[in-house]
């Protein structure tokens, strides 16, 4: 019974293997056949990379634009008035007209739609065609006819749109992820920094870890093993601390970079993992190591008799890279593709493209709905009301023939009454003008075109004359709505706002230094520090000129941190001096500073 749970568990997660004799690529036998893999076979049931945002395509753009169109009440109004006006037992005045308006308000409207959906299909041909560098076994040197090893490993640079599940990418820093992945390597301590803004918004780093199994020297395995028994999850990579000009080094060595490469696509296993969802912050999975080479012994995946649980691993949302995010500060990652296209958290995260309509059309459409049903009750009114007159009246006037009962004049009174409603229902037409959308979709045209995409103080600043910077409408139904705010939802300081803080006061064990009415910003960049230092407060200048007297050697001697009111008791005048000199090295040293590089 456990093992069919256990099965059937199984059977809802996502298996995607690695390893080189599991890469989608032909493997040639020593005696000349050629076979696939079962990775490629299994590689079907994930769908392509390939991602579209576009509303239509060439053949669903008339069906949906039109329903769209005609789903508004202010356009089913004018088609139902256009379908009467052909009928002649109803109409008094000929269809043309009509259908002529209607049918350039259409075309205006399918126009626009159809450029910008175009706008749409060219964003997402330049995101399907960004360069992404996969990692390939171009072949198997066949030195033992009982073992395969690596030939030749290459890092090629290919589409997006071309990434398939189980493949190991490489990113750099800057670039986006192409796809969900979980993190292998990384440059520097198997940890890298990701930006999230385009997923929540977020402009500050994450930190993301390589996975554990997939370690390159038994020297990694080692620290993560010790780390864990001590239970430092904090650390997992516990490397020794790299200076900066190392970690520049490091990060910038390609040499390594194919080194680790090479190592990686010698590693055999297998990822069980959830199957796609949109949850943002939750991951859950496990990896399965067959073999890795470099750490066999450390792992126990030499000797034949060890259990399989020894080499499998959990997974979590700190060891994924997820598409849209981007590499900082890191280098290089390589990361093994597990969700592409349509299946990635992003893309799960996004709803279909609305048909956007302003205020102004949603105010008209309650007009019209209101005007039709007092235009609907005028009609009947005067088609009764013509009924009544001919009862009382007509028949009484041979020359209007009225006692001639033919497809207009019904001796009926419920069909009477019924043809002359739509009768006077068109000849009232003109109580919902159809001049007035043919106007406001012309406005609305020429409002994108040429005064908001050419518009100069729409323009960045710092660089106006570069047109990709320029403001781009990308719909013009919302025009109506520009510059008008009903709410303003924010989380936080900082993201309506610009979160800055400015110094204007500081405390230095018991003293005050500082005038609240002097601002920094207000200092020029050439100003000398000790004229800045003066007009921030008086004790400053001679504070510093008292520090810089004293010999570098000695300052070490004044850096050790003690009870700050002794000190600021001390009647004599090193007190001061110490104090400020304690206060700026903590502000220099005591605060979170991630350099580019």
């Amino acid at each position: 019974m456990m093992e069919r749970l256990t099965s059937r568990k199984e059977e809802k997660l996502r298996v995607v293997d690695f390893g080189y004799e599991y890469a989608p690529c032909q493997h040639h036998s020593p005696g000349g056949d050629t076979h696939h893999s079962h990775h490629h076979h299994r590689q079907q049931r994930f769908c392509s990379n390939r991602i579209s945002t576009a509303k239509y395509n060439l053949f669903t753009f008339l069906p949906k634009f039109l329903f769209m169109m005609f789903s508004r009440a202010a356009y089913f109004y004018f088609l139902v008035q256009m379908c009467l006006s052909w009928w002649e037992v109803v109409s008094p005045l000929g269809g043309i007209g009509f259908t002529m308006a209607l049918l350039f308000v259409v075309i205006v409207s399918g126009a626009k739609e159809a450029v910008e959906d175009l706008k749409r299909h060219s964003f997402d041909g330049i995101t399907n065609r960004t360069t992404a560098h996969i990692v390939h076994v171009t072949d198997l040197a066949n030195d033992d006819e009982e073992e395969e090893e690596i030939g030749n490993v290459e890092i090629r640079d290919q589409k997006w749109e071309d990434v398939k599940v189980g493949q190991i990418i490489l990113v750099f820093d800057g670039e986006e992820v192409p796809a969900d992945c979980i993190c292998l390597h990384t440059a520097v301590d198997n940890t890298c920094y990701v930006k999230t803004a385009n997923l929540d918004g977020e402009t500050n780093l994450k930190i993301k870890s390589a996975m554990r199994g997939v370690e390159l020297t038994k020297e990694e395995a080692d620290d993560q093993e010790r780390h864990i028994e001590l239970g430092d999850f904090s650390s997992r990579h516990g490397h020794a601390i790299k200076s900066s000009t190392e970690r520049t080094k490091t990060m910038r060595d390609k040499d390594q970079m194919k080194q680790h490469a090479h190592k990686l696509v010698q590693i055999q296993g297998q990822i069980h993992c959830e199957q796609p969802s949109a949850d943002l912050h939750n991951f859950k999975g496990y990896v399965t190591i067959a073999h890795n080479p470099w750490v066999c012994d450390s792992m126990g995946q030499g000797e034949p008799g060890d259990s399989p649980r020894a080499s499998e691993y959990p997974l979590n949302m700190g060891e994924m890279l997820l598409r849209g995010t981007t590499l900082m500060n890191s280098g290089y990652a390589f990361g093994l593709v597990v969700y592409t296209g349509k299946e990635t958290r992003i893309f799960k995260n996004n709803s279909k493209t609305p048909m956007k309509s302003g205020s102004m059309e949603y105010f008209l459409n309650i007009q019209i709905v209101v005007l039709a049903i007092v235009q609907m009750l005028i009609c009947i009114a005067c088609a009764i009301g013509s009924y009544l007159w001919r009862e009382r009246f007509g028949f009484d006037m041979p020359y209007l023939m009225y006692d001639s009962f033919v497809s207009v004049n019904y001796q009926n009174p419920v069909a009477y009454i019924v043809v002359y409603t739509l009768t006077f229902w068109i000849l009232y037409s003109s109580m919902v003008p159809i001049s007035l959308f043919v106007t406001l979709e012309l406005v609305r045209f020429w409002q994108c075109i040429c005064f908001i995409n050419f518009d100069p103080e729409l323009r960045v600043k710092e660089d106006p004359e570069d047109r990709s910077l320029w403001p781009k409408a990308r719909n013009s139904n919302v025009n109506d709505d520009l510059a008008r705010i009903s709410y303003i939802f924010s989380d936080k300081t900082g993201t309506l706002t610009s979160n800055e803080m400015q110094l204007r006061l500081i405390s230095v064990g018991l003293n005050q230094l500082g005038r609240e009415s002097f601002k920094f910003e207000d200092m020029q960049p050439d100003d000398p520090p000790t004229h800045v230092a003066s007009e921030f407060d008086q004790k400053l200048p001679d504070c510093f000129s008292q520090i810089s007297s004293i010999d570098q050697l000695a300052l070490i001697d004044y850096l050790k941190l003690g009870d700050p009111t002794i000190e600021s008791k001390n009647s004599k005048g090193e007190a001061l001096p110490m104090q400020v000199l304690r206060f700026f090295t903590c502000m220099t040293l005591c605060h979170s500073v991630l350099p580019e590089m």
